[in-house]
């Protein structure tokens, strides 16, 4: 999640430029015919960039579920993830414990993954018991706790059946790999640059590296399984993703740096994945999965897509390829439990033919 900045900066107008010298001293000597045919015309110094003006509600395009809940055809098989970041669990379990039973009874998802639940590993305990008295179908809870830095990020999963779980950055409680039978699914809470891109390097050079190459490994790890990646990505990857896209500012944003969105584009790339959601709605607009709270910025829709699942190529069809496993829904939950988190829950759903 994007650190919070001042408001003015987050609502996404753009900060006036200072004026241009449109015209110099306004003077004209006796000798500048002269002069001007002798030495070079002084460059004229840049024209104020026009003002990108936004509407005061960013308008939403239609992007209707594939597989809406209800709508699952009789006898199909199916798996659901839902992943979502709370911005802290001991605040969703005293304030909106009542969102996760509604995620559930309306999605009846086969696993939720939480991101940034800022627990220390004395709070798991009691944090399981809770979990377990609003979701008790959900038999199984995984947790990867920050152990570099208390009360920081954090995944947890819980799981309505068994799964095999490893954890990775344990140091950050970054990755959370749960493996199945006919795939691999990957959780992550991938590290914020910082408000002044003072974790830039390290996002780029070797957080990205790390994550790129650890990917690749599962797949050879597992025998050519297919890996569906979702999570907290903090990045902005494509225009369509950034609500104010054009203003000035933005491409200095952590999540948003030029080199940010095209390191995402070299891991989709490198490790065969698809950005599921952008996959079925190519053309979507006004989609995002977060909104400055502070700004006040849920409201008008003024947001970011940094929620993802990403999946292999190969099971984004119907074929043998994928080895039964095809993507059929992928969506951004951002009206069914507003009021938790300054983050939307993303979903994806896979056939399991």
């Amino acid at each position: 999640m994007p650190p919070k900045k001042k408001r003015e900066v987050e609502e996404g107008g753009v900060a006036d430029l200072p004026a241009a010298d449109e015209a110099g001293d306004g003077t004209r000597d006796s000798n500048d015919d002269a002069i001007e045919a002798t030495t070079p015309a002084k460059k004229k110094p840049a024209k104020k960039k026009p003002k990108v003006e936004l509407p005061d509600v960013i308008p939403q395009s239609d992007a209707p579920r594939a597989e809406p809940p209800g709508s699952t055809p009789p006898g199909a098989k199916r798996f659901k993830a839902i992943s979502w970041n709370v911005a802290g669990l001991r605040a969703l379990l005293d304030k909106n414990s009542h969102t996760l039973r509604r995620i559930a009874d309306v999605e009846s998802p086969d696993v939720i993954c939480v991101q940034e639940h800022k627990l220390q590993d004395v709070h798991v305990n009691d944090a399981v018991r809770r979990l377990g008295e609003i979701l008790p179908e959900y038999r199984t809870v995984k947790f990867a706790v920050s152990t570099a830095k208390k009360g920081y990020s954090g995944l947890l999963s819980v799981v309505e059946g068994m799964g095999d779980f490893r954890c990775g950055y344990t140091d950050e409680g970054r990755v959370l790999t749960l493996e199945f039978d006919a795939f691999t699914m990957v959780f992550t809470y991938v590290p914020n640059s910082g408000q002044k891109l003072e974790r830039l390097e390290y996002r780029l050079k070797k957080w990205d590296v790390d994550f790129r190459a650890y990917l690749a490994h599962l797949d050879g790890e597992t025998r050519g399984k297919p890996v569906i990646v979702g999570g907290d990505l903090n990045v902005g990857h494509l225009d369509e993703d950034i609500y104010n896209v054009d203003a000035p500012h933005t491409k200095k944003q952590c999540g948003l740096t030029p080199e940010e969105r095209s390191s995402w584009t070299r891991t989709l790339e490198s490790v065969k994945l698809v950005d599921t959601f952008r996959a079925f709605h190519p053309n979507a607009r006004g989609w995002y999965s977060y909104w400055s709270g502070r700004a006040g910025n849920k409201p008008r829709n003024r947001g970011l897509r940094l929620d993802y699942f990403a999946a292999s190529e190969r099971i984004m069809s119907s074929g043998r390829d994928g080895g039964g496993v095809r993507v059929v829904d992928s969506f951004v939950l951002d009206k069914l439990v507003a009021e938790a988190s300054d983050h939307a829950p993303v979903g994806i759903t896979l056939a399991l033919d």
